[in-house]
């Protein structure tokens, strides 16, 4: 099972800022996040473990970008096979070896709630916005 990993989880687990991630992404040196809906990203598990691993193992910056075009390029290459098998499975109500997430990960169900501003003290035609006189 693919776990993803939110921006949070991410900078967390390499030991990083948001700022920092996103230099590497740019540089490289990182995978850029996969779109998980309209607007959520998150990055494999497996790939921030592997970019780990190689940071660890004293890979050099270009041994770890081509590493990140690996990941890159692995990400199109999923076996049809293992999907069908997946969509043909007909106990769809049986758990599925390895749900625990653990660690922090999550599954995608929080939702975020709009945010209204109100705009306060904004003129409008020599006005307040309350209505009150300027």
């Amino acid at each position: 099972m693919i776990i993803f990993l939110r921006l949070s989880e991410v900078c967390k687990a390499k030991g990083c800022g948001k700022s920092s991630l996103y230099e590497e992404i740019q540089a490289g040196l990182f995978t850029p996040p996969v779109k998980t809906g309209k607007r959520a990203s998150a990055w494999p598990s497996y790939e921030v473990q592997a970019l780990n691993k190689a940071r660890l193992a004293g890979k050099t910056e270009a041994e770890v970008k081509q590493i990140v075009i690996c990941l890159v390029a692995a990400r199109r290459a999923i076996d049809d096979s293992a999907i069908a098998a997946v969509l043909n499975n007909s106990n769809h109500d049986a758990p599925i070896e390895g749900d625990n997430l653990g660690d922090g990960a999550r599954l995608f169900t929080k939702t975020r709630k709009p945010q209204i501003r109100k705009r306060q003290g904004v003129k409008e035609d020599g006005l307040e916005a309350d209505g009150g006189q300027p």
